[in-house]
């Protein structure tokens, strides 16, 4: 009998050996994975509960199997596959329950766009995408710009406006164009090692899963990324095909301007790869202009100068900086780099990794999925997608790396820089490239050229001669009364144009806290409605958006800009509030969209109803309206904030308000029974005594009506003047229940409602104001 080589039993040894840690590996992310997600869902979530349970059980399965020996079921050597799928989609849902509520620009900007493709209009126009950020696209993450207000064009190619057509015509959530891609996504990377036939590194993927939990939650967060990494993705897959591979990737930039950075290593990849067949270069650029140019020539034929401008002006924006990059001790102050040196860096870093992938192919032929990671830290914008979204497409490259280092195609070489011999290299792969294509040559020398030119144009374009220097900052205070934070704050700051002294400037703000910046990354921004003039400025400034509320007791740094001009002073007072507030927020100022609150401060109640639903009307206004389901006794809908009345009364407070309706309301002595109720409910001491307010349409006077129920727990007011006095609220509790309320606290809520099945009710409030007298 022939003896087995010793090799050959080390080899099914470290492969036996692999095989076990396989299932021990995922026997164990399968039972752990469910309870590290579980917070994240509801108990009513049934998919999940249902996936928890067979992932659970999966992994108990996979970890018994790992401890008996000498057996090998075949429907168990795969179970790691079936339990992967399940876990992907746990992640899945678990996003989307995360998720679906926030909104980037970025998602909100390419759904309107989508839209107004449909109703045929342009939407590379700034002045028909001008609406984007109201209503419904409103998101809650924003780009400012350095001249103020924030970036509301379309400035991503034609396949982030096509992408979202689906959506805008099936009504559908628009982030779940975003999921459907992220799967896809998924899937090519999952394809790429099932056809390589990498067994061993199926564990691999289970860090991949960790990965894929980061970009896919920037995608249910509105970061639409992924479309473009997804066509990445099969143009690489498809790369054999040089025509396929060139239409994905024509797709990919038309999604996003961001895979251009890749395109000069992937086009000497395919060279390389394919030496005997180098037409496979042109083929794939023609591909790519193709699919590039069909999903844009709709809107490049509505306005080709509107869709160059926005194309073009996309890494180029007057905007501020941003993340963690090396511009960072720029955009804070520490040190003056104008933003262009970055560009030019960021030009410079990725020309120097080209050089070295020409001139060492053979050790770098896998990495240039890794470049753009450390080419993008040198990007005056920074965020974390820049560099994540990489990560993903490292996976996706990795098994043609192990089939060649399997395969002894790796050879170990000393570096030495030689870039003349380089440069050879590359004239080489110009020359044998484009050598009978001089209009592809010509068309990308033209595109890059307007790109380098529009990068110094728009640089200096609307620059500013203007100097700023914060000279103190006092009287920190929170006027609208949220507790914990500061609203507002006074500032002295100096103006001193180079030049004509007689001009004015707008000016702005952003506030970089001590404190975590909790998702922040445009800081904390703030403005004023003053213009600067020369010399010395007084001025009061207050936060842009609730987002930026600043935490007392916190240290800042803040920066003053306009322009292309900055001036910054470090604080590190920080208010405290003393004083109790009467009630929070009582103008319901700044509304918060994205949140289920309405105002700070401030929350959605209901009772009894149908369906309730607010939105905002015009400044400081909120609409409620209800369907009511229950009949013979009062269902309602509202907003409501906590009332420290004894402090109202105290003080003499008295509040106005403006209301306007669609609905006739009838009020009586037993207000259950009411027809309709719209106005404002005060309720005391848990609730026990309530004070119904309403200017009600059948009683004509401005007089104060009183009409008190039996129990005299609930006490109706009609007042059509819309405004009322708490110390005059107090005496007519103490008259008619005989108890004195000085020290009541509670709750007062704006509301709808009624006593009617299937009743609908709405009304608008707005112009609240608390005051003294």
């Amino acid at each position: 009998m022939e003896a087995i080589p010793e090799e050959n039993t080390i080899e099914e040894k470290k492969k036996e050996e692999f095989r076990r840690f396989k299932f021990l590996v995922f026997g164990i992310l399968f039972v752990t994975y469910p309870f590290e997600v579980f917070p994240f869902i509801s108990y009513l979530d049934i998919p999940a509960i249902i996936g928890f349970w067979i992932s659970i059980i999966i992994g108990g399965i996979l970890l018994i199997y790992l401890f008996i020996p000498k057996f090998k079921f075949p429907l168990i050597e795969k179970l790691p596959y079936i339990g992967l799928i399940i876990t992907i989609f746990e992640l899945f849902l678990v996003v989307i329950s995360v998720f679906p509520n926030a909104m980037t620009d970025e998602i909100a900007v390419s759904t309107y766009a989508a839209k107004l493709f449909l109703e045929g209009k342009d939407p590379y126009s700034n002045a028909n995408m001008a609406p984007v950020f109201n209503s419904f696209f409103r998101p809650s993450g924003y780009t400012p710009t350095l001249f103020g207000g924030v970036m509301n064009t379309l400035i991503y190619p034609g396949m982030s406006v096509i992408a979202f057509i689906p959506v805008v015509v099936l009504n559908l959530p628009n982030y779940s164009m975003l999921l459907v891609f992220s799967m896809i996504a998924f899937a090519g990377v999952f394809y790429e090692y099932y056809k390589k036939k990498i067994v061993d590194l199926v564990p691999f993927l289970a860090v991949m899963i960790a990965i894929a939990a980061e970009i896919f939650g920037f995608s249910m967060a509105g970061t639409t990324d992924i479309l473009w990494i997804t066509f990445l993705i099969f143009a690489y897959i498809t790369r054999k095909n040089p025509w396929l591979s060139g239409i994905f990737f024509g797709l990919s930039l038309s999604s996003k301007q961001t895979p251009i950075i890749i395109l000069p290593f992937f086009l000497y990849f395919l060279y390389r790869e394919n030496k005997s067949k180098h037409i496979s270069v042109p083929e794939f650029l023609i591909g790519a202009v193709a699919s590039f140019f069909a999903t844009n020539i709709p809107f490049i034929l509505m306005s080709p100068k509107d869709w160059l401008r926005n194309v073009l002006v996309a890494a180029y924006q007057p905007v501020i900086g941003v993340g963690i990059g090396f511009s960072e001790p720029s955009f804070l102050g520490v040190i003056h780099i104008p933003s262009i040196f970055f560009t030019t860096m960021f030009v410079a870093v990725a020309m120097l990794f080209f050089i070295a992938y020409v001139r060492y192919f053979d050790l770098l032929k896998y990495a240039f999925f890794v470049f753009p990671m450390i080419i993008f830290m040198f990007n005056y914008r920074v965020f974390i997608n820049y560099i994540v979204d990489w990560t993903f497409l490292i996976f996706l490259i990795y098994p043609e790396y192990q089939d060649m280092f399997n395969k002894s195609m790796y050879q170990r070489k000393e570096i030495h820089i030689d870039v003349i011999a380089t440069l050879k290299d590359y004239k080489n792969f110009v020359k044998k490239t484009f050598s009978k294509h001089y209009a592809i040559a010509i068309a990308l020398i033209v595109v890059f050229g307007l790109g380098t030119g529009g990068a110094y144009a728009l640089s200096y374009e609307n620059s500013t001669y203007s100097t700023f220097q914060i000279n103190s900052i006092s009287n920190m205070s929170d006027p609208i009364g949220i507790p914990g934070y500061v609203t507002q704050m006074s500032m002295n700051i100096s103006y001193t144009p180079l030049s004509n002294p007689g001009n004015h400037t707008a000016v702005y703000f952003r506030i970089f806290p001590q404190n975590p910046i909790g998702g922040r990354f445009n800081g904390l921004l703030w403005g004023t409605n003053s213009t600067l003039s020369y010399g010395y400025n007084h001025i009061i400034i207050k936060p842009s958006r609730f987002v930026d509320f600043l935490q007392q007791n916190a240290s800042f740094r803040i920066e003053a800009y306009y322009g292309s001009e900055t001036g910054f002073y470090n604080d590190k007072s920080g208010y405290v509030s003393t004083a109790g507030n009467p009630m929070e927020n009582w103008m319901m100022n700044y509304p918060t969209y994205e949140l289920p609150e309405p105002f700070p401060g401030w929350s959605a109640v209901y009772h009894g109803v149908n369906s309730g639903f607010y939105n905002y009307s015009g400044t400081n206004g909120i609409n409620l309206s209800v369907n009511t389901i229950k009949n013979g006794s009062f269902s309602y809908y509202g907003i409501e904030t906590p009332l420290n009345f004894s402090m109202l009364v105290r003080d003499n407070y008295s509040m106005s308000y403006y209301q306007s309706s669609g609905s006739n309301f009838t009020s009586t002595k037993n207000l259950s029974y009411a027809r309709s109720f719209s106005g404002i409910l005060i309720s005391l001491n848990s609730g026990s005594e309530n004070i119904w307010i309403t200017p009600d349409k059948n009683y004509g006077s401005n007089t104060i009506t009183v009409i008190p129920t039996d129990n005299l727990q609930n006490i109706t007011i009609i007042d059509n003047s819309m405004m009322f006095n708490y110390r005059q609220l107090n005496n007519i509790l103490l008259n008619y229940t005989g108890m004195n309320f000085g020290g009541a606290i509670g709750t007062i809520s704006f509301i709808v409602g009624s006593g009617y099945s299937g009743m609908h009710v709405d009304s608008t409030f707005s112009s609240i104001k608390l005051f003294i007298g």
